[in-house]
């Protein structure tokens, strides 16, 4: 079964449009960052989860059954109405399909982070979720638009901390939840689909 989606309070909403115009890095109207937003969000939502796609995944095979069940939780989570859990499980699971590529291709992703950042890259354990974020869009690996949303959920995801979350007045809402689950299962097709050396997106270079 799918998640049902319900229409964004006006807060999150908001919140939501802010994000994704500064994530674009493009001053836009209010109105157009909507309509942006809003495209993006139903190509996104078009997106069907298969497990199958996660057994593809570069990393071992316990890895993808542990990536499965997170997902499963994830869902469950989000039907139960504990949406901040299912962010954080649907981020965890974007970070370990990250490590997974990067363990494989070691030398391409050091190479892209290094240019990235100018900087000599870390373990790749250490590496943060938007490291990987920007280092796999930067490879073509994550589709500019899988990349995006995948910012925005890793921003949710770091309401895990109370004090940040009071700071700034977010409630996650089923909405929340939805997209975040949405983000990982294109991600992991789009994971798989590189790695089966299928499909590369055009790189993304963007200035810092």
């Amino acid at each position: 079964m799918e998640m049902r989606w319900s229409p964004l309070n006006k807060q999150t909403k908001e919140r939501y449009e802010d994000l994704v115009a500064r994530l674009l890095g493009a001053r836009v109207e209010h109105q157009r960052a909507s309509d942006v937003n809003q495209d993006a969000e139903t190509r996104l939502r078009s997106v069907k989860y298969d497990e199958d796609i996660f057994r593809r995944l570069p990393v071992p095979s316990e890895v993808q059954e542990l990536l499965i069940q997170r997902m499963y939780e994830a869902r469950a989570c989000g039907k139960a109405g504990a949406y901040l859990a299912a962010v954080i499980l649907s981020g965890s699971v974007l970070e370990g399909m990250c490590l997974g590529f990067g363990t494989r291709n070691m030398e391409r992703v050091n190479r892209a982070y290094q240019e990235r950042y100018d900087r000599r890259p870390g373990r790749l354990s250490d590496w943060k979720l938007v490291e990987w974020l920007d280092v796999l869009g930067r490879l073509g690996v994550l589709s500019p638009n899988v990349t995006r949303f995948g910012h925005s959920l890793r921003e949710f995801r770091n309401y895990i901390h109370p004090a940040e979350q009071l700071r700034q007045g977010f409630v996650p809402d089923r909405h929340t939840a939805g997209i975040g689950f949405q983000v990982v299962v294109a991600a992991a097709e789009e994971i798989a689909a590189a790695s089966d050396r299928r499909t590369i997106f055009p790189a993304t270079d963007e200035p810092d």
